[in-house]
């Protein structure tokens, strides 16, 4: 960058500059971060800021919030739930098939299933819009 002020000529390294920058907003967070109460202070406000059920800050006051700590913990708890759920049902899934077919046996399961289904197909045609019914059977083999 080169300017002319009042005849003279000042040559700027603008790497230089941008580098100096660098090491001064550096040398700032070095020192701030060597503050502990700051950093306790800093960590406490970003943890208890509110947020919403996503964990963004809302933009509306009529929005439910939680502290953010309470959401991460939230989040985590339902990952490892749903992760355990289904490594339980894998690990039973030869007991619950069985328990399936032996439920969709009885005649009363079966009863109600048809009943189901009539109604359905009854509740469908008589609605005023068009109605489109496609039935599709396949032959698969049973896999397990």
């Amino acid at each position: 960058m080169e300017k002319n002020l009042m005849g003279m000529s000042l040559q700027l390294d603008t790497e230089y500059i941008k580098n100096l920058t660098k090491e001064i907003i550096k040398q700032g967070m070095v020192e701030t971060l060597g503050n502990e109460n700051l950093v306790g202070a800093i960590v406490s406000e970003v943890l208890n800021k509110q947020v919403d059920e996503n964990g963004r800050i809302p933009t509306s006051s009529y929005t439910k919030t939680q502290p953010l700590l309470q959401h991460l913990v939230n989040k985590e708890l339902k990952e490892q739930i749903v992760e355990i759920a289904k490594e339980t049902i894998e690990e039973k899934k030869p007991v619950i098939r069985e328990a399936i077919k032996k439920e969709m046996q009885k005649k009363a399961t079966m009863d109600k299933f048809v009943s189901a289904f009539y109604s359905s197909i009854i509740d469908n045609l008589s609605n005023s819009y068009r109605t489109k019914i496609n039935v599709n059977i396949e032959n698969e083999k049973e896999q397990y």
